[in-house]
């Protein structure tokens, strides 16, 4: 992340000096500094179980890799959000997650940016369902269409493009995929396997009502 240094303050007069080392000694003691979180410039609760699909006001993005930003894809999960003027703010999660899977337009590309998606994968959404803070995102079997993706940095790539892009929804904080209602077969594709951060590969919240 590239922060940009703060203007050349004006001279201070020695006199002027220990007023100012107090009063940044009292600030420094009593707060430490906020995290800095940098994944390619993208700043990544459960009770009952609630289902939500509704809309939520915000402007929405599509997050992509891009060789511009990040040339021969040095670091594998960087990806940086594409405003389209065509999507709307009351943008639904699957409504979006689907935008995202027909992958950058012609000029996003000639822009320089890259997506595991393309028209190719337009229609491999099968359903999303937010459960509590959790995306499921049910997929048909992608994995033929785009094998790269099942490489150690290609499956960071493929996966930080997914969450990127949902996790801009308030009650979206994490991202949990499967293909035909099975996590299993997707985590173990993207060599990842099952685990706690994709509830042991559960398929319970994919099931089709």
């Amino acid at each position: 992340m590239y922060l940009r240094p703060p203007d050349r303050p004006a001279a201070i007069r020695p006199i002027a000096l220990l007023p100012l080392i107090i009063l940044m000694g009292v600030i420094v003691a009593g707060c430490a500094p906020p995290d800095i979180v940098d994944n390619g410039g993208v700043s990544s609760s459960s009770a009952s179980v609630v289902f939500s699909s509704s809309p939520v006001s915000f402007a929405p993005k599509l997050y992509f890799g891009s060789t511009t930003f990040n040339p021969n894809a040095q670091i594998c999960d960087a990806v940086f959000g594409v405003t389209r003027a065509n999507i709307d703010d009351d943008v639904t999660p699957a409504e979006l997650v689907r935008t995202l899977f027909a992958g950058p337009t012609e000029e996003e590309r000639v822009a320089g940016y890259t997506s595991f998606f393309s028209m190719e994968t337009a229609n491999a959404v099968r359903s999303v369902r937010v459960v509590n803070d959790t995306a499921y995102v049910n997929l048909t079997d992608i994995r033929d269409v785009i094998p790269n993706a099942g490489t150690s940095c290609g499956s960071a790539a493929f996966l930080a493009e997914i969450t990127e892009t949902l996790t801009q929804f308030p009650d979206v904080n994490r991202v949990i995929l499967a293909i035909d209602g099975d996590p299993e077969p997707l985590y173990n594709w993207l060599q990842l396997g099952c685990s706690s951060e994709n509830d042991n590969c559960d398929a319970t919240n994919f099931r089709e009502e």
